[in-house]
């Protein structure tokens, strides 16, 4: 048997600002052509398939900006979209009629209802880490902790604000600094070569299958984190936090009879 270890290391610094409706008019007019490619259909990204067009349509009729037509389509899949580790498939149009999926499904899926009306994506691979942050919201404090290891979130592009990170699983509208971008591309099947081997195996060896195990860890030389939460009325029921201060457990938040306003964090 023959073991193989490769170890490296890499220095990553990220800076989060808050974001704000750039005023990017919608539909989109006039991008520029190494933009355009990110509007194309794909077999991963179905943007042309009819049903995507006519519900991509549907969630943006009232939308004036490109950020309130993205805040609407992710808004939805969010609602739409259930987590299944290893989905059947893991294009949009699987997603769409399923409402099943992992990381992969909720960004093709995304990235399918976006391009339908006109809003460039790409695909991003890359690492999350599991160091939690905390949400401060009147009076009372939310953590929040992604999974440490590879996902797959997008990057919406806006006329004024250039290539702009959203994370289509989440229920907020903003990606920290836990996550680690390595990749991108018009889709999971173009963004393949992060964490790809290759092997190859002689004739006249005996068959083997080889194991691959990897091994992710994150150091935080220095790490200071400040977000605000505020109450706003809007359409996303489900907002999963955890509650570190107050009650103990989990809080979702849910739409009833009455509308509860979930929290955004600013």
């Amino acid at each position: 048997p023959v073991k193989a270890t490769i170890r490296f290391r890499a220095a990553n610094r990220v800076h989060t600002d808050t974001f704000k409706d750039d005023g990017s008019t919608f539909p989109m007019s006039g991008l520029p052509a190494d933009i355009t490619p990110y509007l194309a259909p794909t077999e991963q990204v179905p943007s042309s398939n009819p049903q995507i067009v006519q519900k991509a349509r549907e969630l943006t009729a009232n939308d004036r900006s490109a950020f309130q037509a993205c805040q609407s389509v992710l808004a939805w899949v969010v609602e739409h979209m259930q987590y299944v580790l290893v989905p059947e498939s893991y294009d949009g149009m699987y997603s769409f009629r399923s409402g099943k999926g992992n990381c992969q499904n909720f960004s093709h899926l995304a990235a399918a209802l976006l391009r339908a009306v006109g809003i460039p994506v790409r695909i991003v691979n890359g690492i999350t880490l599991d160091r939690p942050f905390t949400l401060g919201v009147e009076g009372r404090e939310y953590e929040m902790e992604m999974a440490q290891g590879r996902h797959s979130w997008i990057e919406v592009y806006f006329p004024r604000s250039g290539w702009t990170p959203f994370d289509p699983q989440q229920s907020e509208f903003f990606v920290s600094n836990r996550y680690i971008r390595i990749e991108v591309g018009v889709d999971n099947n173009e963004s393949v070569n992060d964490g790809l081997v290759r092997w190859k195996q002689t004739r006249s060896a005996d068959r083997q299958s080889p194991r691959l195990e990897e091994n992710v860890s994150a150091n935080f030389v220095n790490d200071r984190v400040q977000f605000n939460g505020v109450r706003t009325p809007y359409r996303m029921r489900k907002l999963l936090l955890s509650v570190t201060a107050g009650e103990a457990g989990p809080v979702i938040a849910q739409r009833e009879k009455r509308d509860d306003v979930p929290t955004t964090a600013t």
